[in-house]
């Protein structure tokens, strides 16, 4: 995982010859996809002067520079209209506001954490507000936690703060937790592992092959094993109740996007209002994290009867 702030003057070197053509000025995020669609190599005097590299563009981004095949890939931003209007001031979300549903300030994005290899977003540093007093430092929000993207303010639901409260730090005690636990296993197999280093000197070749030394072989590689398990149990129990809040916010909403089974069925058309049913089938079907990426967060522009046609429309449909 990336932060934006890290590609901060990186230099832009082309493949072909190796020649560092610009440096990293910025980036831009795209609040419906969720994703960094590309990096700005010169933001110009005016908007329309900028130099832009869309992410499809990007050969690679490693820890010193960013990697494009040629000069070709940089582009002027006016001829790309998408990005140009992610570009303008309302657009940029670094330094907005956060705050809840019900008007609760939460502090405000200090940065964005995305994947290098895609560009997809996966949350952003917050700084100030109420995530100060719980987190003593800078938090992690995930982007599945944000409900709407507006001109000076980015909204969570209001249940965000219980979040907060229920864990006494959410995501980043359940890191600590995590990491303590590792810790104390990671120095347990240590010891172990010391432990056989020991028997080993004092012992003979034949000695170490023998049933006390393949025990104390056995002892170490449970411990790590007790590490592994330990961490992936706590991480994978902290991303199903990532899920279910996903969950919870999608229900009720329209999606995006056609949504297919394994067997190309169709679970829930463009604009199908999403139910508890269609989460079942998705989640059976393996479909289920294709589904909320596909959540419609605007409100929708439908009166209340076409949304209730649309549901009765999918029942119909079952």
């Amino acid at each position: 995982m990336y932060r934006a702030s890290e590609l901060k003057n990186k230099p832009i070197i082309t493949y072909d010859e190796g020649e560092v053509i610009y440096r990293v000025d910025d980036t831009v995020f795209d609040p419906k996809t969720h994703e960094i669609i590309a990096i700005v190599a010169e933001s110009g005097t005016v908007l329309a002067d900028a130099k832009v590299i869309p992410f499809a563009r990007i050969k690679a981004i490693g820890p010193d520079a960013v990697t494009v095949k040629d000069k070709d890939a940089i582009i002027e931003v006016a001829k790309d209209s998408k990005i140009g209007q992610l570009m303008s001031k309302e657009n940029v979300v670094m330094g907005k506001k956060i705050m809840t549903e019900d008007g609760k300030d939460l502090g405000e994005i200090d940065d964005i954490l995305f994947r290098e290899n895609d560009g997809k977003v996966d949350g952003f540093v917050v700084t100030g507000g109420l995530f100060a007093d719980a987190y003593r430092g800078k938090p992690f929000l995930p982007i599945s936690e944000i409900s709407k993207v507006g001109g000076d303010v980015v909204f969570v639901p209001n249940d965000t703060v219980n979040l907060i409260e229920e864990n006494k730090g959410g995501l980043k005690e359940l890191w600590e937790k995590t990491k303590q636990r590792t810790e104390s296993y990671a120095h347990e197999a240590k010891s172990a592992t010391a432990e056989i280093g020991r028997k080993v000197q004092k012992t003979t070749s034949q000695y170490t092959k023998g049933d006390k030394g393949k025990d104390l072989e056995n002892q170490a590689k449970d411990t790590w094993s007790k590490v592994k398990n330990t961490a992936s149990e706590l991480w994978g129990r902290a991303g199903s109740e990532v899920e279910e809040r996903r969950v919870k916010a999608a229900v009720g909403r329209p999606v995006t996007r056609v949504i297919y089974d394994q067997d190309d069925n169709i679970i829930l058309n463009t604009g199908d209002i999403i139910t508890h049913e269609a989460i079942r089938r998705a989640r059976k079907e393996g479909s289920l994290d294709v589904l909320l990426n596909s959540v419609y967060k605007d409100e929708p522009d439908l009166s209340k009867e076409e949304m209730r046609a649309k549901k009765d429309e999918y029942k119909r449909k079952r």
